[in-house]
């Protein structure tokens, strides 16, 4: 079963750059990448980049966890724009929601608790072939968040009912304290 602090909250993941890609356009030597990203049902995919082999995206979407995030995997698909035709595959992967990732995602700023950006990245190899038939080439780097809902339900239940809720300390008043 998942850690109270593990379930639910929003999974913030950063597709910030790939590196090492493929030539996919052989006029060119080189190629037009972009990331399809998906969880359950939710899916994005970033902005192509043109000519690049070593693309920097620095795109940030939002996903909702559920109550058992660790049965969930992101999977990701890395893909070469084509003007003409359907474009081509360059890779794939999935990344497991794993416990020692939530960690580390989780916003800390306490003492022994604090986890640096960089621990929150990670590089994930491109698996699989490309559509040309070759192991596909290349890695692509993340950042991980995850911001959870407050702990209490002040936000939109009125004062006196949200004490009682919550046990929690009164809210502040939204009106100049009069003198």
């Amino acid at each position: 079963a998942p850690h109270p602090q593990d379930a639910g909250g929003e999974l913030v993941v950063r597709v910030i750059e790939g590196k090492d890609f493929a030539k996919m356009d052989g006029r060119r030597g080189l190629s037009d990448p972009y990331v399809k990203i998906k969880l359950q049902e939710a899916k994005f995919q970033t902005a192509v980049i043109q000519g690049s082999l070593n693309p920097r995206w620095n795109q940030t979407f939002k996903f909702q966890l559920d109550d058992n995030p660790y049965d969930d995997e992101i999977e990701c698909e890395v893909l070469d724009w084509d003007a003409e035709g359907e474009d081509d595959t360059m890779g794939e992967f999935t990344i497991p929601l794993t416990r020692e990732l939530l960690h580390q995602a989780r916003h800390r700023e306490t003492g022994d608790e604090a986890i640096s950006y960089s621990q929150r990245e990670l590089w994930v190899d491109l698996q699989g072939e490309d559509d040309l038939g070759r192991a596909a080439k290349g890695q692509v780097c993340f950042r991980f968040e995850v911001r959870n809902e407050p702990p209490t339900l002040q936000r939109c239940i009125p004062q006196k009912f949200a004490k009682r809720m919550c046990q929690c300390h009164p809210l502040p008043s939204l009106l100049p304290e009069s003198s």
